[in-house]
């Protein structure tokens, strides 16, 4: 039962060309009624109380009924239909709405990601390096050979957005200031211990 749990999720998150449906971005393994009974994970609050539950039926208890950041998530993304929803017809559709309006922007302007303005392309090189060094995703590389579909995606984000400031005045000084009022925000924010973790076996 366990190794074939740890093969249906090698299988799942096996990466795959993109696909025409947003569902199909998150290939979720199924399971017999029999085994979704059996099933049991144990969390761990921040206080050290361990938690059993079933990720097929239940929420992670650690997570539910309150608004903090998580390490995982509050449903459990290869075994509850709430889990698989968010990953695949959620995310999967975050990610067709960033190619359509790639692709959009593109058909309405041709050189639509190019720049002349200094600022923007200032901050396009500042973003793009910070994007490539963060997003990419060795785990991704060792599990579904593909560790830059985070970068990519990042990318895609970055141009639509710099495209917004070059074409629309509205949004140029506006952005600009709201990164400038960020910078200060964040500029002292360390991550946890968790986080910190997650860096170091993702990085390249």
């Amino acid at each position: 039962m366990i190794i074939q749990m740890f093969r249906d999720y090698w299988e799942a998150v096996k990466y795959r060309p993109e696909p025409e449906h947003p569902e199909q971005y998150w290939n979720a393994p199924e399971y017999s009624e029999e085994d979704i009974r059996g099933m049991c994970c144990i969390a761990v609050s921040e206080s050290g109380k361990a938690f059993g539950f079933n990720p097929a039926k239940q929420p992670n208890p650690v997570y539910k009924g309150n608004a903090k950041s998580r390490c995982g998530s509050l449903y459990n993304p290869y075994y509850h239909p709430l889990g698989k929803f968010l990953q695949g017809k959620i995310k999967g559709s975050i990610l067709k709405c960033v190619d359509f309006v790639y692709s959009g922007v593109l058909k309405y302007d041709p050189l639509a990601y190019e720049f002349e303005d200094e600022r923007l392309l200032i901050i396009r090189k500042e973003a793009t390096d910070a994007i490539n060094e963060l997003f990419y995703d060795d785990l991704e590389r060792r599990t579904r050979n593909d560790g830059t579909r985070k970068v990519r995606f990042m990318l895609r984000v970055l141009d639509i957005g710099l495209f917004l400031m070059k074409e629309d005045w509205f949004y140029r000084w506006r952005f600009i200031s709201l990164l400038q009022r960020i910078g200060k925000a964040v500029e002292k924010m360390q991550p946890t211990h968790e986080e910190r973790a997650n860096m170091k076996i993702s990085r390249r």
